[in-house]
């Protein structure tokens, strides 16, 4: 297994935390308040001696204003001089420079960074100031959430959604693709298709993954238009709104489909794995969810002591997940599919299984 190496620590009520292994994961976790504004950060992995899968848990809540603060200006810059907002993104400074797992900070003048924000903060741009402080780390994984960016996330891993039943993820080009359609849901019946490009949605345009998603959910029965663009043709959908349970676990054939982690996905997999011999798990375009899932998963295929992931921070192991041996997948021949979307939970769970030669993994530019 490889180890992984917490950036940040999530202090709340339920820990979603994802790692990042050798390329991009995604990051979802539970605030504070529903109004908390959050900070990830995540690493690729590095392998060391001993082969020990590095996963690197990248949770950091940070609570901003509730209420609109004060504009009073301060030059002294102690904590107790503070205004609100100047106080809100000192604080995040402050949290990034306590557990950045790269003490050269990227080679960038992370000191100096937090004066310049301190200088150019007001109570209208706090936010602005914590993302391009962020930023100019020059590390895509350490990004600033606003409440509604974290709220999507959130609700993409748990419980039902109220939506037109579409995943969405951002393209390298800056385009937005359908890359999975729920059969329950509006879009799936109304012939929305994967690959499909979001052009526009409710005469919103030029959002990301997120700003989409979050127009496209709201209140059962609320209407919902949609523009897309298939193989250079305009298409409109006039979608409505309802309440559906996603269905991230689907068996056709020798294929068993997982889509996203949850808490209920380790049951599921093993519910439709059943008798079989031979299963091929297709993860392909799987952003991640709990963590958890993705170590439970892999115990049920494992042996007692196999190494599945390594948790350590600056100063050593904290805690390290191996097989029990009471998997009751562990007779079952196993094959992955994977693709460059594959990510978080989804590379933990594949990792631990091609270190321990456990399945054999397919795809491009993967593992």
């Amino acid at each position: 297994m490889r180890t992984l190496v917490p950036i940040f620590l999530l202090q709340s009520l339920l820990i979603l935390p994802t790692y990042a292994l050798r390329f991009p994961l995604k990051i979802p976790w539970t605030p504070l308040s529903a109004t908390s504004p959050k900070i990830t950060a995540k690493f690729p992995s590095k392998i060391d001696a001993y082969a020990t899968r590095t996963v690197t848990i990248c949770t950091l809540c940070l609570t901003l204003l509730s209420q609109n603060p004060s504009n009073a200006n301060a030059k002294s810059y102690t904590y107790g001089s503070f205004t609100r907002e100047q106080a809100a993104v000192a604080e995040a400074w402050r949290i990034v420079d306590n557990v950045y797992y790269d003490r050269t900070f990227n080679g960038g003048d992370w000191y100096k960074a937090r004066t310049s924000s301190l200088d150019a903060v007001n109570p209208d741009n706090y936010e602005q100031v914590t993302t391009k402080m962020l930023q100019g780390l020059g590390d895509k994984y350490t990004v600033y959430l606003s409440p509604d960016k974290y709220k999507s996330m959130v609700t993409t891993v748990t419980g039902d959604i109220t939506g037109v039943g579409v995943t969405l993820s951002n393209t390298p080009t800056g385009a937005v693709k359908i890359v999975g359609v729920e059969s329950t849901g509006a879009a799936g019946g109304a012939g929305v298709k994967v690959g499909d490009i979001i052009k526009e949605v409710n005469g919103k345009k030029d959002l990301d993954a997120d700003g989409f998603a979050n127009l496209c959910r709201g209140e059962v029965g609320g209407r919902v238009v949609m523009t897309v663009e298939r193989e250079g043709d305009g298409k409109e959908f006039i979608l409505e709104r309802k309440k559906f349970t996603p269905q991230t676990v689907k068996r056709e054939g020798d294929v068993v489909r997982v889509s996203s982690w949850d808490g209920n996905t380790v049951e599921k997999v093993v519910k439709e794995v059943g008798n079989s011999k031979r299963i091929t798990l297709d993860l392909t375009s799987n952003p991640g969810g709990l963590m958890t899932a993705g170590v439970d998963l892999a115990n049920e295929f494992l042996e007692a002591g196999d190494g599945i992931v390594r948790v350590v921070d600056k100063t050593g192991i904290v805690r390290q997940e191996k097989g029990l041996g009471n998997g009751r997948l562990r007779d079952v021949d196993l094959s992955i599919i994977v693709d460059e979307n594959t990510a978080s939970a989804s590379e933990v769970f594949t990792g631990a299984m091609k270190d321990n030669k456990r399945a054999g993994v397919y795809g491009l530019n993967k593992c």
